[in-house]
């Protein structure tokens, strides 16, 4: 996959493409964002850039807002692109079906490659675990993925200068088995570089945090779509939670009616939101405020809301907002799954510190 083949992230494309033409070249970097803003499509582009024998190196910024990109047309690239190259390895949350007694990343690798390719790289995890038929089961990257790693890590690359090594949702490492790859992630073989996937770094081992520059991965919108978008999600957070703090039945009924009516995918980024502004609110409540860029409206209001979110509720509180998430990409109906999430949060907004 070539960097113009991506949409949008041209500012942090032209860090990357520059890092490496400059000779920083981080061994473990961590792209983190939101979903739907292609973090898997840039690590794949990424390397394949770094391993381009031909790199397009232009003099000022071309008509695709890139300073330098791969070639698309050596055979490394080639490789890259068909998802097929023996330096390229991917490892990503799996478990057992059917009559397996193990799983790990090995097993489900022709289900990943199409699923990259027919997706373009850009696909949630739960529309991951559809395919490969986990249904409400949880997926974890395992122990059988670490020795795998390990393993890899023992042999010398097979053609390529650098090997990667694309970690995706690093998030779901099952338990304690991530601490099995510090050592490797500070000091790995040369010729490697692991590039994390992540969309929640309050579920990454601090240990892992330590060990990789992180990079974020902004998302894939227009100025003004964003704007707009910001604006409408503030707006419909800030009364959702004046109706869950009153516990007014009848308006959470009428709100989660009108919430229904966004559709899916439209409603998942208002729920998303709502993350952002509890995550907000906690960095308000540890002394974070300048770090949270927001409008000096949104900040009115996070200033008033943060007591209401604290060490007795933060938890559940997000775990229900994510359960919602989970549910609304199953086809849940949007009014009474909206319905029984308020009234959860009400309840949770009247615990007390």
């Amino acid at each position: 996959m070539q960097f113009k083949k991506i949409t949008g992230q041209r500012e942090l494309i032209r860090k990357l493409t520059t890092m490496t033409l400059g000779g920083r070249i981080p061994h473990a970097q961590l792209f983190l964002g939101h979903q739907g803003n292609q973090k898997l499509a840039l690590a794949i582009a990424y390397g394949q850039f770094l391993n381009c024998k031909n790199k397009q190196i232009f003099p000022e910024v071309n008509d695709d807002g890139l300073l330098a990109d791969s070639c698309g047309v050596c055979t490394s690239c080639i490789k890259f692109q068909n998802l097929a190259h023996p330096d390229l390895h991917f490892f990503f949350p799996n478990n057992k079906t059917g009559s397996m007694k193990e799983s790990d990343s090995s097993d489900y690798m022709d289900d990943w490659r199409k699923m990259v390719m027919e997706h373009h790289a850009e696909f949630s995890l739960n529309q991951w675990y559809d395919a490969i038929g986990l249904g409400n089961s949880q997926g974890y990257i395992n122990k059988r993925d670490v020795d795998n790693i390990i393993k890899i890590l023992t042999y010398k690359n097979f053609e390529a200068p650098t090997k990667i090594i694309i970690l995706w949702m690093v998030e779901k490492f099952y338990h304690d088995i991530s601490t099995r790859l510090l050592k490797v992630l500070e000091e790995p073989s040369e010729g490697t570089v692991f590039i994390l996937i992540s969309e929640n770094a309050n579920l990454i081992p601090a240990t892992i945090l330590s060990r990789t520059q992180l990079i974020r991965v902004p998302k894939v919108e227009t100025a003004m779509a964003r704007t707009d978008n910001d604006d409408f999600n503030h707006i419909n957070f800030v009364d959702w939670m004046r109706i869950c703090l009153k516990v007014d039945t009848p308006k959470m009924d009428e709100f989660s009616r009108k919430m229904k009516d966004l559709g899916r995918e439209r409603l998942k980024l208002f729920l998303n939101h709502a993350l952002d502004k509890i995550r907000w609110t906690v960095m308000m409540n540890y002394r974070n405020a300048d770090q949270v860029q927001v409008s000096e409206e949104e900040r009115e209001f996070l200033t008033k809301f943060s007591p209401y979110i604290h060490a007795n509720n933060l938890i559940k509180f997000v775990t229900e907002i994510e359960k919602a998430i989970y549910h609304v990409e199953r086809n849940a109906n949007g009014h009474l799954l909206m319905l029984d999430l308020s009234i959860k949060l009400s309840g949770l907004l009247k615990k007390t510190v």
